[in-house]
């Protein structure tokens, strides 16, 4: 009896945990996160393509801000608070984030111009 309620117990935690990894992004990001509509804004002012991903990333959800191809652009990756965690290029190739194309996942275009 006493495995049986361990059973249940772990397959509780299991699905308890995975339901909170998926309510971890926000179905309106830009209505939520003002910091988020306010660089949209921003790229929206420019005609350089730019894109914004919305991804899972250690266990929270980030939001990558490609804001396109001219010299020494920087992308970046924020979090929910709207802190950066990681940028990448510019001319010295910059990557804080060296595994974040490995451990990124469930890739979502929330913007793209």
């Amino acid at each position: 009896m006493k495995k049986v309620i361990y059973v249940i117990v772990a397959v509780w935690l299991i699905t308890g945990c995975e339901d909170d990894l998926d309510s971890v992004c926000v179905d309106e990001p830009f209505d939520r996160y003002e910091w988020l509509a306010d660089i949209r804004a921003d790229l929206k002012t420019t005609e350089i393509s730019s894109s914004i991903t919305q991804y899972r990333y250690n266990e929270q959800c980030v939001y990558l801000v490609n804001p396109g191809d001219y010299p020494d652009s920087m992308t970046q990756v924020y979090n929910m608070e709207g802190e950066v965690i990681c940028q990448f290029g510019g001319i010295a190739g910059s990557n804080t984030c060296p595994d974040f194309y490995e451990k990124a996942t469930d890739a979502k275009i929330i913007f793209e111009q």
